[in-house]
């Protein structure tokens, strides 16, 4: 597969995933905003967007 191109992975049911993408003043995602409050979340595997901006963070749920 190459991951430069749009893809998506269909995640298992007990698996969710928190988008975050918050604007700045701009209008535009803001990484720093996005990273402020993805850091008030339990810690866990988080990725980058394709943008750089959003963030995703990854949850396993029993």
């Amino acid at each position: 597969m190459k991951t430069s191109k749009l893809h998506y992975v269909k995640v298992p049911e007990d698996h969710i995933v928190i988008d975050f993408d918050i604007p700045g003043p701009d209008g535009k995602k803001s990484y720093e905003r996005n990273i402020e409050a993805a850091s008030k979340w339990p810690k866990t595997y988080a990725a980058l967007s394709k943008s750089g901006a959003g963030i995703h963070l990854h949850y396993a749920v029993q």
